[in-house]
């Protein structure tokens, strides 16, 4: 369902050149729904603290914040991006970030899978969540519900 979600985002985000009706016209539903994801990713990445986060890490920030607790693979198969290095990327600009990229936001973190120790498992920090949590309020204040969270990690 929270892959049908995001689908959808990405689908309305795009609503100019795939959602027509036959008429020629954008139907109000898609309008709508394009204006409620526009929000979200807007309020976002502001309370994120970068303006102009790319849409690949806001999508990362709502699926961990949706879905909870999962490895990089699983990650990497809701994204549907292209080459495991993009999520990567994303990964180390939204955690702690590293000698290339710079300090990151401190909004993801790994931690050691407990049944592969060779693994790592992907979550929202504290702080991602709280960030999560208040672009949610400012953008969809009377509609929360469609994008329920996760359990928090114990």
């Amino acid at each position: 369902m929270i892959t049908e979600k995001l689908s959808h985002m990405r689908d309305t985000l795009s609503f100019m050149s795939t959602s027509h009706t036959p008429s020629g016209t954008v139907s109000g539903n898609r309008l709508m729904e394009a204006d409620k994801s526009m929000r979200l990713m807007q309020a976002l990445a502001v309370e994120a603290g970068d303006p102009l986060m790319p849409l690949q890490q806001l999508a990362l920030l709502v699926i961990l914040y949706t879905q909870g607790e999962m490895s990089q693979a699983s990650l990497d198969g809701q994204t549907n991006v292209t080459g495991k290095a993009t999520n990567s990327r994303n990964l180390i600009k939204l955690g702690t970030g590293n000698r290339q990229y710079g300090p990151g936001l401190e909004l993801v973190e790994q931690v050691e899978d407990l049944l592969d120790k060779r693994a790592k498992r992907i979550r929202l920090t504290p702080k991602g969540r709280a960030v999560m949590e208040r672009a949610l309020a400012k953008a969809l204040p009377n509609d929360t519900a469609s994008f329920p969270p996760a359990p928090s990690p114990t």
